[in-house]
């Protein structure tokens, strides 16, 4: 209730008072200190009446503001509880969003760590055992000697044709034979120092086991 309203009725008690005091005189035989008795009673009748409006006007005033406090409070609350679910729900989202994402990581990773070890498993089938190994050095070196053997004769065969043709004073095809035969020659030399390494290599896997090989092969193509 506003001070307005306070006023309003107070004027309003006040002429309430004033008017019964006329009532009262006009009813009865008044005179003397009898007026400014009825007067002062008047007065104080008034002054309380308009106390008490005025006390209960601005208790309900009160009770208003109180009670609109308690609506903008409530509202606020209601708001603020609005504001932190919307914050809850966003931060429940965006933690689901990133834990879907990096389970999908995870997916991701594990099927990359499944696939090299498919493949390492399919490189280490497909290494050779130490006893296929030793079976193709030696049918290398059966070819080496071989080799070895066709190449000699070449030569030989080769020296003999050109020194024939020399001998006949053909001396142009005496001396490309000779090239061709030391090509022989040459190539001879190849295949004795390529007999040469697959000896060796046969005499050192030899001496491994296939423990051993297995694992100097799995090292040298890096899949330990």
């Amino acid at each position: 209730m506003s001070n307005t309203w306070s006023w309003v009725f107070g004027i309003l008690t006040a002429a309430a008072a004033a008017l019964g005091v006329i009532f009262f005189a006009a009813t009865q035989q008044v005179s003397g200190r009898d007026w400014i008795v009825l007067g002062i009673g008047g007065l104080i009748g008034a002054t309380v009446a308009a106390l008490v409006a005025t006390f209960v006007f601005h208790s309900d005033a009160r009770k208003n503001r109180l009670a609109s406090a308690a609506a903008t409070a409530a509202a606020r609350t209601e708001s603020d509880l609005k504001r932190l679910d919307e914050e809850s729900h966003a931060r429940t989202e965006s933690e689901r969003e990133a834990a879907t994402a990096e389970q999908s990581r995870l997916d991701r990773a594990a099927l990359a760590e499944v696939a090299l070890i498919e493949k390492r498993t399919a490189l280490l089938q497909a290494l050779p055992t130490r006893a296929e190994r030793l079976a193709e050095l030696r049918e290398e070196i059966t070819q080496s000697q071989i080799n070895i053997i066709e190449a000699d004769g070449n030569y030989k065969s080769g020296m003999i044709s050109a020194r024939d043709a020399a001998a006949h004073r053909f001396l142009d095809i005496a001396h490309e034979r000779e090239a061709a035969a030391n090509t022989w020659k040459v190539a001879k030399v190849g295949f004795e120092e390529k007999l040469s390494a697959l000896e060796t290599e046969r005499d050192r896997l030899a001496r491994l086991t296939d423990e051993q090989y297995l694992a100097e092969q799995r090292r040298l193509r890096g899949l330990d």
